[in-house]
């Protein structure tokens, strides 16, 4: 049976964990390999009410309900920091679509529109103070360093952040219709190359922080405190030396 890419996929934003969700999400993080993000970060976050996903997903021709009629094949995740501002991720994907600039487009614009439609202004990336590629890719996409600092363990963080609409424009899907993103018409030339950079380069500098392969990724998910303003203590977050 042939079906053509409007026809397979289904893209929505999912804002809570029920069987519905849960079931194929955690198929596809394991048939990835990165199985805890559920437990460690998709529930959590999801369940404290401040988490938005976005999927791509296959319903199975008959019967199309019960236990595995649902197969995820692309997932974005964003965590809100404050009001009105959220960090996103890097769109996961099966193998067989993780070149798919198509559709990992429209996941992303997906999670973009149902952050606005959720007030949601601004969005942003956690990148490493000093990391070349991952500094030059967000301001590739529209992104500028904020006085927003994370420090991990062993690394500094800054969070560069863009209005929503500059960072679509910045990666070639200003007005692009999802499923025109979806079937590759609405990504040409240039427009393709800016957004085939974005999502891929995000991939690759996030990868090894998913992995847990070592802990100072150029690129990493700004998984803290939902409202970072509510966390702070009095004057603001300490001083530290630049």
């Amino acid at each position: 049976m042939t079906m053509n890419r409007l026809e397979e996929f289904e893209l929505d934003c999912v804002s809570e964990v029920d069987p519905s969700f849960e079931v194929p999400a955690r198929a596809f993080l394991r048939r990835i390999g990165r199985s805890r993000l559920f437990d460690e970060l998709i529930r959590p976050a999801l369940d404290e009410g401040s988490a938005l996903v976005a999927v791509a997903q296959r319903t199975r021709p008959w019967p199309p309900w019960g236990i595995g009629a649902r197969t995820i094949s692309a997932m974005e995740i964003a965590v809100p920091r404050a009001e009105g501002t959220a960090g996103l991720t890097s769109v996961l994907a099966v193998p067989e679509e993780g070149t798919e600039i198509g559709l990992l487009a429209a996941v992303h614009a997906t999670l973009l529109d149902g952050l606005a439609e959720r007030g949601v202004e601004r969005v942003h990336l956690t990148v490493r103070e000093g990391a070349a590629f991952g500094e030059w890719l967000a301001a590739r996409a529209g992104f500028e360093r904020s006085d927003s600092l994370v420090l991990t363990e062993h690394s500094r963080y800054w969070l560069h952040d863009a209005p929503i609409d500059e960072h679509r424009r910045a990666i070639g899907i200003e007005g692009a219709d999802v499923d025109d993103l979806v079937t590759g018409g609405a990504l040409k030339d240039d427009a393709y190359a800016s957004t085939a950079m974005y999502l891929l380069g995000v991939t690759q500098a996030l990868g090894p922080s998913w992995d847990e392969q070592f802990v100072s990724g150029e690129i990493i998910a700004n998984t803290g405190p939902g409202m970072v303003a509510a966390c702070l203590p009095p004057g603001g977050p300490p001083a530290l030396e630049q």
